[in-house]
């Protein structure tokens, strides 16, 4: 009666082995269909974008005060606006035509708001520089610009560390989901093994 029951635990053990090794199969082909952590990886390129074209409109701005030629810096302002415009904005809602992820996390949406205070007062003296570009510059809206450059840069700079955290975080989650599998296929691998050591011990044992 016991040669039986070991040999279906045997076999349990058998078909549990093969649906955990098809399990640690997909989880390799996971990465290969996934783009969550290439869209994470573009929102970290966003966010260190966005400080540095907050320095290129406060190096702009600051051009435009002083005396030779301004078309390069008026060109760059042109140029430069609609881009750090439309990254902010994809950046608060998504924007499919940036590749971000479906899902924001909660500590990301809460920096991303708390920088939107100053992009506002960012864009709106550099779109009213160049508007009137003319000399001579608002020094108030230069002022403006000056005042809020720095806690942008470092806003968008923790936005991408955050990111960075999140990327890491789910990596490690994925290594010890691995790992689990792994060590559960090595368990199950002893268990077998040892079974049919018991099982032919046992069938010896009754022909003597």
């Amino acid at each position: 009666m016991l040669i039986p029951v070991l040999r279906i635990i045997k076999r349990s053990i058998a078909v549990l082995g093969i649906i955990a090794l098809i399990f640690s199969i997909l989880l390799e082909l996971i990465p290969a269909f996934s783009n969550g952590s290439n869209e994470a990886v573009n929102a970290i390129h966003l966010s260190n974008q966005q400080y540095a074209l907050a320095e290129r409109i406060s190096k702009d701005a600051l051009t435009l005060t002083q005396d030779g030629d301004h078309s390069q810096a008026i060109l760059e302002l042109q140029v430069t606006l609609p881009t750090f415009e439309k990254n902010q904005n994809g950046l608060q809602t998504n924007d499919p035509s940036l590749q971000l992820p479906d899902h924001i996390p909660g500590d990301v949406q809460l920096l991303i708001i708390q920088s939107q205070a100053d992009y506002v007062a960012l864009d709106s003296a550099a779109r009213s520089i160049l508007k009137n570009a003319d000399p001579p510059v608002d020094p108030n809206q230069l002022a403006i610009i000056q005042q809020h450059e720095r806690p942008y840069f470092i806003a968008m700079n923790t936005i991408a560390k955050v990111w960075q955290g999140h990327i890491e975080d789910n990596a490690l989650a994925f290594f010890r989901i691995e790992l689990g599998f792994g060590i559960g296929l090595l368990v199950l691998l002893v268990v077998h093994f040892v079974l049919g050591r018991i099982i032919q011990f046992v069938v010896k044992r009754g022909k003597t």
